[in-house]
């Protein structure tokens, strides 16, 4: 069965410029109208998998969680609040949370948008109509082939990377695009042009990479002769523009950040996402944030649904101080 593939352009997806119209809407509202455009949850630290270039792993191995009981409730909460779409992502694999799938259910019913960011182990034949409602998936492809993809994850699942895609598009009402996620390490930046050549074949719909940031020194970082090496292998690269952000990357030489990098002590006012408090980040403690790189910052947590319902926390005195 040949594999739908969705048109569309990834520089449209991955430009900041989208983001404008929803800014300058909420701007002119009176903020005490307003509620999460998106939330992303975060409702588990565990993780079946031991990525070496992961940062939370830390915090992977406390495996802490949302209560199940909590979970429901705020699954209830999102829905009375009536976002565009909700993340299941976070500081661990959401599908190793128990019920994953039902509370994903729970909100398409409602009408609201899901999508999933995940390593892709855990979805099973029994998730595929379900997924296949999704507005996205993430894949996690960290390699092209299965030595170094289980070298990197300690995973056993290379295989079904390359079948996800078939079994979720061959759905006939399928609407989820399928996409890839690579961080470029020491470990695999040599198989760049492999991954981006299975994953299309495979059927991904977008094949995305990001340049690691050791936060921890682990001497897994791409230094000169590594992005020296990348450069000229993806400037003779026959790519197409419209799927992969490689182009981009060879433009900002393989950096993080197309300048320079900023410093971690940038104000909120800064950012329309949080002073607009056009995101919610939920995460596996309950504490909610308004911006990614926040969560764990105890002075930018507006507040915790194991204290307070969601509306008392979005529109309290510590929200609108930290916004």
């Amino acid at each position: 069965m040949l594999t739908k593939q969705i048109e569309f352009d990834i520089a449209n997806i991955l430009t900041p410029n989208k983001f404008i119209p929803l800014y300058l809407e909420r701007h002119y509202q009176n903020k005490a109208d307003l509620y999460p455009h998106s939330i992303e949850l975060h409702l588990t630290s565990a993780c079946n998998y031991r990525c070496k270039h992961c940062s939370y792993r830390m915090r992977n191995k406390a495996a802490t969680q949302i209560k199940e009981s909590k979970c429901r409730q705020i699954i209830e909460e999102i829905v009375a609040l009536k976002p565009a779409g909700v993340y299941f992502s976070g500081g661990g694999e959401p599908t190793t949370l128990k019920n994953w799938d039902k509370y994903a259910e729970t909100l398409l019913d409602k009408g609201i948008d899901v999508a999933l960011i995940t390593n892709g182990s855990l979805i099973r034949d029994k998730h595929a109509n379900l997924v296949a409602r999704f507005n996205y998936m993430a894949v996690s492809v960290q390699a092209a082939n299965r030595s170094t993809y289980e070298q990197i994850t300690g995973g056993r699942c290379f295989e079904k990377l390359f079948t996800l895609p078939e079994r979720i598009k061959s759905i006939s009402a399928s609407r989820c695009l399928v996409g890839s996620r690579s961080v470029l390490t020491t470990d695999n930046y040599l198989q760049t042009l492999q991954i981006y050549n299975r994953c299309i074949d495979a059927g991904y719909d977008y094949v995305i990479f990001i340049p690691v940031v050791d936060y921890e020194g682990r001497g897994i970082g791409l230094e000169k002769e590594h992005i020296d090496t990348l450069m000229q292998m993806i400037a003779g690269a026959q790519l197409d523009a419209k799927v992969t952000n490689l182009q981009q990357l060879f433009r900002q030489a393989f950096r993080y950040y197309d300048n320079d990098e900023p410093t971690v002590d940038f104000t909120p006012t800064s950012c329309n996402a949080v002073s607009q408090k056009t995101n919610a980040f939920v995460n596996y403690d309950g504490g909610i944030y308004l911006c990614q790189p926040y969560i764990g910052t105890t002075r930018m947590c507006i507040g915790n649904l194991y204290q307070h319902t969601f509306k008392e926390i979005w529109n309290s005195e510590r929200a609108n101080r930290v916004a």
